[in-house]
């Protein structure tokens, strides 16, 4: 609980299970590289980092308190099953790639902008829970399967919104898919 900083590759290698750095903050470029870990949550956090969980495999990264996002590679792993942003509401001009994506996951309480959908092998669902209003989609998606789960009183709302109706036959109701939506 009073570690501040992780160096390069400091967990290469390692199969952990829950990892909780209450206290980082900063860039973490390479911090998390190479590691296995079920969960890893960064609660002080404010700015991803480039290549931060490069090469990893991790089961869940809880980032509550991030609110910029650095550059398209900070989600370059192995594999993200869920990436969880408390805070974010614009994930401004940091296009997202599919080659740069390898995410499942990307769940959203408070997102207020995103630039695109990325074409990604991965990627499979997002899930945005702002509760008060649409997020803007900045592009419509050229070719996607990604499911989008949005608050029950947003559902017709996103199915008709401009750049999220090219997709509105894969819009759900997070309410009626807790059991994948969970109480995040």
């Amino acid at each position: 609980d009073r570690l501040t900083k992780v160096g390069l590759n400091a967990f290469a290698g390692l199969k952990l299970g829950k990892l909780l750095f209450s206290n980082i903050t900063g860039d973490i470029a390479h911090a998390f590289a190479s590691l296995t870990a079920d969960e890893l949550n960064l609660p002080s956090l404010e700015a991803t980092s480039y290549w931060m969980v490069n090469g990893s495999t991790i089961g869940v990264l809880r980032l509550p308190n991030v609110t910029s996002i650095s550059t398209r590679e900070d989600f370059r792993a192995n594999k993200v099953e869920r990436i969880v942003f408390n805070r974010l509401e614009d994930f401004g001009n940091v296009v997202l790639y599919g080659s740069y994506t390898s995410v499942v996951t990307f769940d959203f309480h408070k997102l207020k902008s995103l630039p695109n959908i990325p074409n990604s092998n991965l990627l499979s669902n997002l899930i945005i829970r702002t509760p008060d209003a649409i997020c803007a989609l900045q592009s419509a998606p050229e070719s996607t399967k990604v499911k989008l789960y949005v608050p029950a009183a947003l559902v017709e709302q996103y199915k008709v919104a401009t750049n999220w109706s090219s997709m509105a036959d894969r819009i759900s109701a997070i309410e009626d898919n807790l059991d994948f939506c969970g109480g995040e």
